[in-house]
This record gives structure tokens, C-alpha cells and sequence, in this order.
């Protein structure tokens, strides 16, 4: 990274060492990992760039406190992981309290916003190639709550540090991001019978030119899943264990004239959700490159998407 700022990355372990990682891979090479252990707080304040990469109930205090007393609080860019908030207050805050100007110098990582699914579901979306979209289907899903009850995605008791604000928090960011949304319920579970909310169903009606369903299942106590089916009316995107297909033409027919799976276009076979974490911080450093602000719309859906989960917890 050729601009001189200092980055500093709030967390040391876990999630903060990938995205070190893989912003060295962007170019950057003097990043502090800090440790609220044992590093100073004067560190965070006199940062030109600070990710927070701390635990989602934290996550509010310390953008209210950089705002409030970094000497760059009018300059400083902030990454935050999300969700933004996890509970009511704070989310009131970062809505109404925080001027727009400010609002544009933070980034909330949905960065399934960046993945290359949205990418090609904007493409048709926008080209029409595919007709209208009819139904998308979302699963996650491993076993956690069976083989490590005492892990601490359920410590809190708060479903935003846990499986919804974790998980189920992509998926519905990406809805919103993308469409409008009509209705949505959305169903909790304990499966593994911990006194832990484990498995979330969520079910939206959103409007493309046409309505359409789209389903979310989400579960730390199942089988290994993590797939994606996205069915519009000349085509389909199938994602399966990070590989990325479309299925196209609809009339696609056997020798003897009966419908057969359309013709699979193969168009990524990788590490997807890295993938998508990357081009995410790639969008955000380049704006710091160039000191350029983000839309607002960027920050509002962050917090649609917030205020939605939050009336579920």
C-alpha cells in the first residue's frame, strides 16, 4: 500500500489475523495488531485507519470513542466488522447520532456484498438474461452446538454474538442489499437442547419486477452444509462448497425430447468466502487510497440489515 497511514487493527487473534493476512496481500506492511491486554489506548487515537475486529458487543463502544476523542475523528476511516451493534441503543446511536460526513468514512463488512454471487446476481438482475428471479435458498449449517456448547458464539446469551448476527447476518444483508424486501419471519430453534438458541429459518418476499421467495436456514447443530440454490426463470446459480455454476438454458432437452439439467458454466471454484473478504477490503482501501468517501447507501443498509436482526433477538 504506497499511502503512508498508520493501520491498526483492534484484535490479535482469530478474525484479526486473517484480515491482517489479507491485507498484506493488498499491499500493506506496517499494520498493528492491538491487544487491549496489554497495548496502549493513545495507539487506537492516533490511527489514520482502525478495523475493529473486536467482539460484536464491543464493537459500538469503540467507534463511539475513537469519534469522540481521536484527534483524526474527522479524517479517520474505520472498518467494523459486523454486525454494527447488538443491541437497540447502540444502534439508535450509530443511525441518528453520527453526522452524515462521518457516516461516510465507515464500512461495515457484509462483504458478501462483494462476493462473486452477488456480482453475478446484480449481472442478470441488470441484463435481464435470465428473466425474473422465482425462488433463492440459502443453507448453512455444522454442528457446534453438539461438539462445543461452552464455545463463545453462545456465551452471551445475545443471538447477535451468536448464530444471527454471525451467520444469518450475511445472508440477510445480501437480500437486502439487493432487493426490496415485503415480508420477512424469521423462526429460532434449539436443537441440541443447550438452552441456546442454535438454528435460524428466515423467510423473505422480495420484489423484482415479480415476487419472489427467498429461504435461509442457518444452524450450528447439523450436518456440514454450506450451499445455495438461486433460480431465475431462464437459468439457475448453484453454489456448493465454494464452487460457483450456472445452470442455463431452461429448454434444454434429452435425445428423446424430455427436459435435462441445463448446461453447467463453471464461473468460480475456490476459497469463496476468503474470496469475498478480500474484495471487500480491497473496496476499502482503495477509497483510503484515494481519501474518497463511501455512499451512504452503503451505511444505511448496514443499518436495515442491523435493525432487522435486532427485532428478532
Amino acid at each position: 500500500m504506497c499511502v503512508r497511514m498508520k493501520l491498526l487493527i483492534i484484535g490479535y487473534k482469530n478474525h484479526a489475523l486473517r484480515l491482517h493476512r489479507l491485507l498484506t496481500t493488498l499491499g500493506a506492511n506496517d499494520i498493528k495488531l492491538w491487544n487491549y491486554r496489554v497495548d496502549s489506548y493513545d495507539e487506537i487515537l492516533n490511527s489514520d485507519v482502525i478495523f475493529i475486529a473486536s467482539p460484536n458487543n464491543t464493537h459500538v463502544d469503540y467507534i463511539k470513542n475513537i469519534l469522540e476523542t481521536s484527534k483524526k475523528k474527522d479524517s479517520v476511516y474505520i472498518f467494523c466488522e459486523k454486525p454494527p451493534a447488538t443491541e437497540h441503543e447502540s444502534i439508535m446511536y450509530l443511525d441518528h447520532d453520527i453526522p452524515e460526513n462521518i457516516k461516510k468514512r465507515i464500512y461495515f463488512n457484509f462483504n458478501y456484498r462483494h462476493s462473486i454471487l452477488a456480482k453475478g446476481i446484480s449481472k442478470v438482475l441488470n441484463s435481464g438474461e435470465l428473466g425474473n428471479p422465482i425462488y433463492f435458498s440459502f443453507y448453512n449449517s455444522h454442528g457446534l452446538a453438539f461438539k462445543d456448547p461452552n464455545n463463545w458464539r453462545f456465551s452471551s446469551g445475545n443471538l447477535m454474538d451468536g448464530i444471527l448476527g454471525t451467520v444469518t447476518s450475511h445472508y440477510l444483508d445480501l437480500c437486502l442489499w439487493l432487493f426490496d424486501i415485503h415480508d420477512i419471519f424469521l423462526y429460532k430453534n434449539d436443537i441440541a437442547k443447550n438452552n441456546i438458541i442454535d438454528t435460524i429459518t428466515v423467510n423473505l418476499l422480495i420484489k423484482h419486477k415479480k415476487y419472489c421467495n427467498i429461504d435461509i436456514f442457518n444452524s450450528y447443530a447439523g450436518p456440514y452444509i454450506n450451499e445455495a440454490k438461486l433460480i431465475f426463470e431462464d437459468g439457475y446459480f448453484s453454489l456448493k462448497n465454494g464452487k460457483l455454476s450456472l445452470f442455463s438454458p431452461r429448454d434444454s432437452f434429452s435425445s428423446d425430447g424430455r427436459f435435462t439439467i441445463p448446461n453447467e458454466t463453471i464461473i468460480f471454484d475456490g476459497d469463496y468466502y476468503d474470496v469475498s473478504l478480500l474484495n471487500s477490503l480491497k473496496y476499502f482501501i482503495d477509497a483510503v487510497k484515494m481519501n474518497r468517501e463511501f455512499p451512504l447507501k452503503m451505511y444505511n443498509c448496514s443499518m436495515r440489515t442491523n435493525k432487522f436482526l435486532l427485532d428478532y433477538c
